[in-house]
């Protein structure tokens, strides 16, 4: 009997789309000599760093975000114990990093791909080395590069061995919860531990740290409650995700509160848009212009200042004492402008004063044990990195959110794929918005900065596997 003839919808058009207007990956070619058995062993290689990689990325979430002394009374001094905190750091950085790297060997051909398509990432990171050349302490320059090339190796192994966007939702999610629940336990119970005349600040060192890891937690949630699929995971994640929203009630951290406010009512129309096409984001992109610049004339028609605003959202021009360090580090900043004065190595040098040259001896932020950051992301890249550091550092933040993007708008990215780069792309929005009032990203050291280079690889892991599997729009 003559074989039969498959019927139009099945046959594959001579553009190379297939059936239902998908067009197939090309064959991948293993290489001559490659049979069945090799095959195997790549498969159980590839199982084996996935279940590695999971339980890496679990204990790194927990370290990074339960952090050393979590139960360390309201008094305890955070900066004058910093040796203790930072041989911690040392400790868990070099436990995962050895133990990432039998798996970062087994998916070396992927690290290799991530490393070429994360160059944003590492410029930045080569002109913190070159900065050691000039450096106020080259020595703590070095040792802190070498930590963050150690964390990027981590990062690097997590991106190229995890099964995929799933399992990566499903830890955050699971880890995400965990540490809630803990710091709900410690607010409700705890209060020698918890209770600061500003607010609750739960397992960490003041509320302000609290705020930010609620406010990343709550993202996280966001998305594990999505892509749940049965109705036990649903419930848990919504349970957990309302206490997390107490939690950042309660720790009264107005710019973590702010944020969240103003992702939650932006990020869905965003989201909308970006899916939506080419031709509604520019429509879109034209009426926002269009809203800032009205409201931009009737301040200027009305007489209203960005200190009156201040004044109405923060109650307080100086933001709670931080305009006094900005002034001071701008100061500083125009002996050198485009160089800076040596990544990592300004705050926290074993100097019992911040060696600020243009500021009066007794401002408070001069003593090394009261302040060790210029409470701006930006602010300590500007003094650290000069203008040069500060603009690579940028394009690589605006880089990723870019991605994240366009992740959400590519066809490619369907089910938890998207789920993940909604996800990630409302993590970095928050950052980079948090990062202008607290010191956290590309921060030497900083474990918010590391958990923001570990998403930004996983964006990239994503974007490899959309070009080598396009699908069509679900």
């Amino acid at each position: 009997m003559a074989a039969a003839i498959p019927s139009l919808p099945d046959r594959a058009r001579p553009d190379g789309i297939g059936p239902h207007g998908i067009r197939p990956a090309p064959a991948r070619h293993d290489g001559p000599g490659i049979g069945p058995s090799h095959r195997r062993r790549l498969s159980t290689q590839r199982l084996i760093a996935g279940m590695g990689a999971v339980f890496i990325l679990a204990l790194l979430l927990t370290l990074y975000t339960v952090g050393p002394i979590p139960l360390a009374p309201a008094s305890y001094d955070q900066l004058a114990n910093a040796d203790k905190l930072s041989t911690f750091n040392r400790l868990s950085l070099s436990g995962l990093f050895l133990m990432s790297m039998p798996f970062l060997l087994m998916r070396l051909g992927v690290v290799l791909e991530l490393v070429r398509r994360s160059w944003p990432i590492l410029v930045a990171t080569a002109w913190f080395l070159v900065s050691a050349a000039w450096s106020l302490s080259p020595s703590y320059t070095l040792l802190r590069w070498v930590q963050l090339l150690m964390f990027l190796a981590v990062a690097y192994t997590l991106a190229a061995a995890l099964p995929g966007p799933r399992s990566l939702l499903r830890v955050v999610g699971l880890v995400s919860a965990g540490v809630v629940a803990f710091n709900v336990f410690v607010v409700l119970f705890m209060p020698e531990v918890s209770v600061t005349p500003l607010g609750e600040k739960g397992i960490y060192s003041q509320k302000n740290v609290a705020g930010a890891m609620a406010l990343l937690f709550g993202c996280l949630l966001v998305g594990a409650l999505w892509s749940a699929r049965s109705l036990f995971g649903w419930v848990f994640y919504a349970g957990a995700l309302t206490a997390d929203l107490w939690l950042l009630y309660v720790t009264r951290s107005k710019t973590a509160l702010g944020i969240a406010l103003l992702l939650l009512l932006l990020l869905p129309p965003i989201f909308y848009v970006v899916r939506k096409g080419r031709y509604y984001m520019t429509v879109t992109t034209c009426l926002a212009v269009a809203v800032i610049g009205a409201a931009l004339l009737n301040m200027m028609v009305l007489n209203i200042t960005l200190d009156t605003i201040n004044q109405l959202m923060f109650g307080d021009l100086t933001f709670t004492g931080r305009s006094f360090i900005w002034d001071a580090v701008l100061r500083e900043v125009q002996d050198r402008p485009l160089t800076g004065f040596g990544w990592g190595a300004f705050w926290g040098i074993g100097l019992p004063i911040n060696p600020f040259t243009h500021a009066d001896p007794n401002e408070f932020f001069m003593d090394a044990t009261v302040i060790n950051t210029a409470h701006s992301g930006y602010m300590d890249i500007l003094l650290q990195t000069g203008w040069i550091g500060l603009g690579l550092t940028s394009f690589a933040i605006l880089w990723y959110i870019a991605l994240a993007m366009r992740l959400v708008h590519r066809n490619a990215v369907a089910g938890p794929a998207l789920v993940a780069a909604m996800v990630i792309a409302t993590v970095m929005l928050s950052l980079a918005l948090n990062n202008a009032l607290e010191s956290q990203l590309f921060r030497a050291g900083d474990w918010i900065g590391f958990i923001h280079l570990l998403l930004a690889l996983q964006l990239d892991r994503m974007a490899l596997d959309a070009d080598r599997v396009p699908l069509g729009r679900v």
